[in-house]
């Protein structure tokens, strides 16, 4: 027997091969990667966290006075208990 025969008990199973890709496949994998490109809620400002436990009445109290003065930020809070 010769190497690289093609025939014989060990021969190897052709490999397996993938479909290539039609039109409607690539546009949605397009579609996807543009629309994570996008910005979120279209709201430019920036994000601020505040974590305390100084309950909710004076934590919204805060946000909207911060906020009126600072219109570029956006405040997130977590009431963390007290």
């Amino acid at each position: 027997m010769r190497v690289g025969s093609t025939g014989g008990k060990h021969a190897r199973p052709p490999a397996a091969r993938c479909p290539a890709p039609n039109a409607r496949t690539l546009g949605l994998l397009l579609l996807v990667a543009w629309t994570g490109c996008l910005p979120g809620s279209g709201d430019d400002r920036t994000p601020l966290v505040i974590y305390s436990p100084h309950g909710e009445d004076l934590l919204r109290e805060f946000e909207q006075r911060y906020e009126q003065l600072h219109t570029n930020v956006d405040i997130q809070w977590l009431d963390m208990g007290s």
